[in-house]
This record gives C-alpha cells, structure tokens and sequence, in this order.
C-alpha cells in the first residue's frame, strides 16, 4: 500500500507542477492574448538580448526565456521518464 501511495504522490505533484509551468510560461506562447499584455511583456523585458524579433500580435520570448523553456521541457521529460520508469516496476 505504501508504493501505490508514492506512485499517486509523484502523480499528483507532476501533475501540478505541469500546471503551474503551463499558467507561468507557455500558455501566453500559444493562445491568443490581449495586446495591452503583449506591449508589457515587451515593456518588460526590453533591452533583453533576442534573437527572434517581436511581433505585435503575439509574445515572442527572449533569449533568456527561450532557454528556460528548454530546461523546462528537459526537466519535464526527464521528469516523466522517471515516473513511468517508477510505475513500470
């Protein structure tokens, strides 16, 4: 009983920590939204080094966040290898 315990724990804290990267990160990448959020974002965060150029109608990250993404989908994957590996055994 004690494993099924830890099996829903790692579920439970994957889970929300999947959230809380979606609601802080990537949700402003994909959807659609308001224009006064995308001049504060670029307010923001001007002067920081880009190697894609900003866009009017959409957020387009700097340098800095691009490779926070990245670590963030490493650590992601690396974090559901780890719990399918742990719920295989």
């Amino acid at each position: 009983m004690k494993f099924k315990i830890i099996y829903l724990y790692n579920i439970i804290i994957f889970g929300l920590w999947g959230f809380l990267q979606w609601n802080a990160h990537w949700k402003f990448l994909f959807l659609k939204i308001k224009s006064q959020k995308i001049h504060s974002y670029y307010n923001h965060f001007k002067g920081t080094l880009r190697i894609i150029p900003e866009l009017e109608n959409q957020i387009i990250p700097d340098l800095y966040h691009i490779v926070l993404h990245l670590l963030i989908l490493i650590m992601f994957w690396f974090s559901l290898c780890y719990l399918l590996k742990s719920l295989k055994k």
